[in-house]
């Protein structure tokens, strides 16, 4: 009877190691990302889901929300497979302002066509 007390208590330590271990991996990962605000000049829906859908597709690019109100990107990304630079050139190819960086193309054009 002491055996299987003594077994029983062993393989609950372990359990419980390995589950604790594998909970720190899992926050490893969270804290690999990091979050940046854009401010861009899109205007309707069109542009949200353009930026949205486009950004969404990029190496390092976690999560992306478009607040139409604001005219900001909100980014999580990977900070080891892009940068914030590298989000914000990408946004200017779309054809849309980010921060400092201007647009490579006038997107309001293709907006009106889409009208």
């Amino acid at each position: 009877m002491k055996i299987k007390y003594l077994i029983s208590i062993i393989t609950l330590l372990t359990l419980s190691c390995t589950l604790q271990a594998q909970q720190s991996e899992i926050q490893d990962k969270k804290n690999k990302s990091e979050t940046i605000i854009i401010q861009t000049n899109g205007h309707c829906e069109t542009c949200k889901n353009k930026i949205e859908n486009e950004l969404a597709f990029e190496k390092g690019i976690k999560d992306v929300v478009y607040d139409l109100s604001t005219s900001k990107v909100k980014v999580v990304y990977n900070p080891k497979k892009t940068n914030p630079d590298q989000i914000r050139r990408f946004i200017a190819k779309l054809g849309y302002d980010a921060d400092d960086i201007k647009a490579n193309n006038n997107h309001q054009t293709e907006c009106k066509k889409n009208k």
